[in-house]
């Protein structure tokens, strides 16, 4: 009867991955993000347990640039973007475990930092390309939005990565209402009903990463042309 009994019990329902810890450092497998179906690296950092994405945007200087995330064990070598763009540029299915690092690992340089996340990427993807794009409907039935296309590819031991994006950002800092520019002697200049401005951003970034002489090469570029329209009508 007891044989029966245990016989007829239902298996139990499988859990998540649990992240694998050793000392300092603790690892979580593309599989423990699966339940919130992430899509890009950004998603899987932001979701991490006990960990603060830092951008290191307000910190002069490479280190401090890079925030508090490493790709593949090292810095991102694009310093034309902030960390959190970078990490947008990496599909989540590329990624094969997150490490979260904290101080006192052995043969880890924290940069400053009581803690780090180490994105690794699968080996086995040469090849990404991604491509977005958005618009928005302003209230005064203006129009703007962005197209943005990034892309990654590994030449043998060679990392190259890219990214373009076109936009169009409405600026409402000059208010509505009419505006009015006078003389000091109070002739009027131009008056008018109401005031728009944007401004269109063209950005394009790109780096190369290469074993060099025994050492890792990085060279990264950035081009950024914005320029502000404002109307008067």
């Amino acid at each position: 009867m007891a044989a029966a009994v245990a016989a007829a019990q239902a298996p139990a329902p499988a859990e998540p991955t649990p992240p694998q810890a050793a000392g300092a450092i603790s690892s979580y497998p593309a599989a423990f993000f699966a339940p919130a179906q992430p899509t890009t690296a950004l998603d899987m950092v932001q979701r991490l347990p006990g960990f603060a994405l830092d951008t290191g945007s307000g910190v002069r200087g490479f280190g401090g640039a890079a925030g508090n995330v490493l790709i593949d064990g090292v810095r991102p070598p694009a310093k034309g973007d902030s960390i959190d763009q970078i990490l947008q540029r990496i599909p989540a299915s590329s990624v094969e475990r997150i490490e979260v690092i904290r101080a006192g690992a052995p043969g880890i340089d924290m940069q400053g930092k009581t803690i780090l996340a180490n994105v690794i990427r699968r080996t086995d993807i040469t090849a990404k390309l991604t491509v977005t794009a958005s618009a928005t409907h302003a209230y005064d039935n203006r129009i703007s939005g962005q197209f943005r296309l990034e892309g990654e590819k590994r030449i043998g031991q060679t990392e190259l990565q890219g990214s373009l994006l076109a936009g169009r950002f409405l600026d409402d800092g000059a208010g509505v209402g009419p505006w009015t520019r006078t003389f000091a002697d109070g002739r009027v200049i131009l008056a008018s009903d109401h005031s728009r401005a944007y401004e269109i951003n063209y950005k394009a970034t790109g780096s190369v990463e290469t074993p060099v002489a025994g050492g890792t090469l990085k060279i990264n570029a950035s081009l950024l042309i914005d320029p502000y329209r404002s109307v008067v009508r």
